[in-house]
C-alpha cells in the first residue's frame, strides 16, 4: 500500500467512537460531581439547620415565607451596633408587632402595612412606629381607621407578597401599603438559606462552587470569575444593575401584589423609604433604585410615594438610631404623617368616621 493511501473506514470509525466514548465519559463525570455537589450542599444545609437556635426566628423549610416571628411571643430586639441595649416587643396571634387584630369592624377600614425591620419598627418602641403613629393622627382627624403593623425584620419583597396572599383573604384589609427599603432586593440573613435559593440563578451549581474557591485562594478580584449566586450583598445597587436578577425577582413580587390586591378590590401603595445610614445629600449612594422602584410603581399602576426628596439634604443622622441604624422615633413621626396621607388617598371615599381625639 502506497503512503498517500487513504486510511482504513474502520481505523476512521474506531477513532470517532473512543472520541465520542471519551465525550460521554467527561459528560457522566461532570454530571455525577455535579450531583454529588448538591447532594454535599444539601447535607450542610440540614446540618446548619439542626443546629440553627433563635429566640426571634422560627425557620419554616417548606414554605417561601423561609421564616417568620413566633406568634405571642414577649421578646427584646437588641441594637445592630451596640449590644448593651434593646427594645421590648411582642407579637400577636399573628407574629406580627401589633395588638390582636380581631374581628373586622363595620364601618372602620382596614390597612394592613406591609414591610421589614423599619415596619416593623426595629429599636423603637411599639407605640413609636409609623404604622402606630398613623393610625393616631387619623385617630385625632376624626377617621377611624385600622392600621395593622405587618412588618416581619428581614423580609424582602418576595416574602411580603406571599405573606400577602396568606392573610389578605384572613384580615380582609381595604387598602395594603409596602414599605419598600433599600435592601428588598436582596435575599433574607436571618436564617439559614437553602442551596435551592443561593444557587437559583446558575445552572451548575458546581461551576459557581469552584469560582468561589478560585476567588478564595488565587483569584480574589478577578472579573472573569463573576459570583452568580444568589447571596446578600452590602452594596444594593448591585442587584439592580441590568444584568442582575435579583430587581427582577423584586419587581415580578410587587407585579403579583398588585395582581393579587386588584382581584379583591384592594388598593396598593408603596411607600419608598430611605436608607437612614446613608447621608441624604449628593453622596446618598441608592437614589438609582428609588428611581426604579418609582419608575416600577407607574408601570405597575401602584400609587407610589418616594420619601427621599423629604430627607434631601438633611442631616441623616438626626433621623438614625445611634448604635443601631434603624430610623428612630423622629423619622417615624415623618414616616407616620405620609403614611396617613397614603391612606386617605387609597382608602378615598372609604373613611371611617370617628370622634377626633382633643
Amino acid at each position: 500500500m502506497s503512503a498517500s493511501s487513504p486510511r482504513p473506514r474502520s481505523t476512521r470509525r474506531g477513532r470517532s467512537a473512543v472520541a465520542l466514548l471519551v465525550a460521554a465519559s467527561t459528560i457522566a463525570s461532570l454530571g455525577a460531581a455535579e450531583l454529588s455537589f448538591r447532594a454535599y450542599l444539601y447535607w450542610r444545609y440540614r446540618g446548619h439547620v439542626a443546629e440553627f437556635m433563635s429566640p426571634i426566628w422560627v425557620l419554616l423549610e417548606n414554605s417561601p415565607l423561609v421564616f417568620r416571628l413566633p406568634p405571642n411571643q414577649v421578646g427584646r430586639a437588641g441594637f445592630t451596633f451596640d449590644a448593651t441595649k434593646n427594645v421590648p416587643y411582642r407579637t400577636n396571634s399573628d407574629g406580627f408587632r401589633d395588638r390582636e387584630p380581631g374581628e373586622k369592624r363595620p364601618g372602620v377600614p382596614r390597612v394592613v402595612v406591609l414591610g421589614d425591620s423599619y415596619v416593623f419598627g426595629w429599636a423603637v418602641l411599639e407605640a413609636e412606629t409609623f404604622p402606630t403613629r398613623a393610625e393616631a393622627l387619623l385617630r385625632r382627624e376624626g377617621r377611624a381607621v385600622e392600621i395593622l403593623n405587618a412588618g416581619v425584620p428581614g423580609y424582602n419583597t418576595e416574602q411580603e407578597s406571599y405573606l400577602l396572599e396568606e392573610i389578605l383573604p384572613r384580615r380582609r384589609p381595604d387598602a395594603v401599603v409596602v414599605g419598600y427599603t433599600m435592601n428588598d432586593a436582596e435575599p433574607q440573613m436571618n436564617v439559614p438559606s437553602s442551596p435551592a435559593t443561593t444557587y437559583r440563578y446558575v445552572r451548575s451549581w458546581l461551576w459557581e462552587g469552584t469560582k468561589d474557591l478560585l476567588r478564595t485562594c488565587c483569584f480574589p478580584h478577578a472579573r472573569w470569575l463573576p459570583d452568580r449566586r444568589n447571596i446578600p450583598r452590602l452594596t444594593y445597587t448591585e442587584g439592580f444593575e441590568a444584568e442582575s436578577p435579583k430587581w427582577r425577582e423584586s419587581k415580578a413580587a410587587l407585579a403579583r401584589m398588585a395582581a393579587f390586591c386588584r382581584r379583591r378590590g384592594v388598593a396598593l401603595g408603596v411607600m419608598i423609604l430611605p436608607d437612614f445610614t446613608q447621608p441624604f445629600d449628593g453622596a446618598y449612594p441608592d437614589a438609582s433604585i428609588h428611581a426604579a422602584v418609582s419608575a416600577w410603581g407607574r408601570e405597575l399602576g401602584i400609587e407610589t410615594v418616594d420619601l427621599l426628596p423629604l430627607f434631601r439634604n438633611r442631616d441623616h443622622r438626626d433621623y438614625m438610631v445611634a448604635g443601631d441604624g434603624h430610623p428612630n422615633a423622629r423619622a417615624h413621626d415623618e414616616l407616620a404623617r405620609v403614611l396617613r396621607d397614603e391612606i386617605v388617598s387609597l382608602l378615598g371615599d372609604r373613611r371611617g368616621e370617628g370622634a377626633a381625639e382633643p
